[in-house]
């Protein structure tokens, strides 16, 4: 039995420079192969969990889930067609709880209304897309393959097909960005009604393509007491707006916080 389930596709339109998530740049014949791997494997644990022979005939399911998130990556970046199939796959093989919470996260240049009304009809119940920034300059200088009105459309797309449990994820201390920027990002996240803001301070992984710009001195971050005052800045708008902080990085109006993140967090 498991309680709360995290799935990886590891796909992305292109490796952001500041991301050391296992991820790799979107190849159809590979996905093809991971999505294969991946369901064999999902099938293998069902058979387990459920104490029969690998590969059983059987309706009865072995894995029992309250929360499932599928991250990345971008798992939005997978085609039609492989998003609905991985998506029935996992509604005839897991038993989902009657209230169980299903995410997925989405990239804001790989999600239209016609992808959304796929994710809502295989079961998903909660979007977070990947705004990161309403700044053109910040969003080049993270290396993102969407621009700022992307973000706004995909939240109005996914609206439209029939989400109403969106989130946005949005990043402060970028190079070059200011509270004062970071505020009108802010501001253009709530105009577009989210349930969820996850607020995330930037951090410089070793390694990644943003750790070689900076340690040579090309790029620089933005001093730590203005990153402190971003972080300030988010907890006095986002409350303002009656979201409350439940966790270090992540608000949420009330009854929308993420199940699944508190699992983790809880312990």
């Amino acid at each position: 039995m498991v309680g709360s389930l995290y799935i990886h596709v590891p796909f992305c339109p292109r490796k952001c420079v500041y991301c050391d998530f296992v991820s790799v740049p979107f190849d159809r014949a590979l996905s093809e192969r991971y999505l294969g791997a991946l369901l064999k494997e999902i099938a293998l644990r069902a058979d387990q969990s459920a104490g029969r022979p690998a590969g059983t005939a059987t309706c009865e399911k072995g894995i029992k889930v309250k929360t499932l998130f599928i991250g990345g990556g971008t798992p939005t970046v997978l085609g039609d067609g492989q998003l609905k199939g991985l998506l029935d796959f996992l509604g005839t093989n897991l038993d989902f709880y009657p209230d169980a919470e299903v995410t997925v996260e989405a990239n804001p240049a790989t999600l239209d209304g016609k992808k959304a009304g796929i994710l809502l009809r295989g079961g998903v119940g909660r979007l977070s897309i990947g705004a990161q920034s309403f700044d053109e300059e910040e969003l080049k200088i993270l290396g993102r393959v969407h621009r700022p009105a992307d973000a706004a459309e995909a939240v109005l797309a996914s609206r439209a097909a029939g989400f109403d449990n969106i989130g946005l994820d949005l990043m402060y201390g970028i190079p070059g960005q200011t509270r004062e920027t970071w505020g009108r990002t802010l501001e253009a996240a709530l105009e577009l009604g989210p349930r969820h803001i996850s607020a995330y301070e930037l951090t410089v992984e070793e390694k990644t393509g943003l750790w070689g710009l900076v340690k040579k001195g090309a790029i620089e971050l933005p001093p730590e007491d203005e990153v402190l005052a971003m972080s300030g800045v988010a907890e006095e708008r986002l409350g303002a707006a009656g979201f409350m902080r439940y966790e270090v990085s992540n608000y949420a109006l009330p009854g929308f916080e993420c199940r699944h993140n508190l699992n983790y967090w809880r312990r």
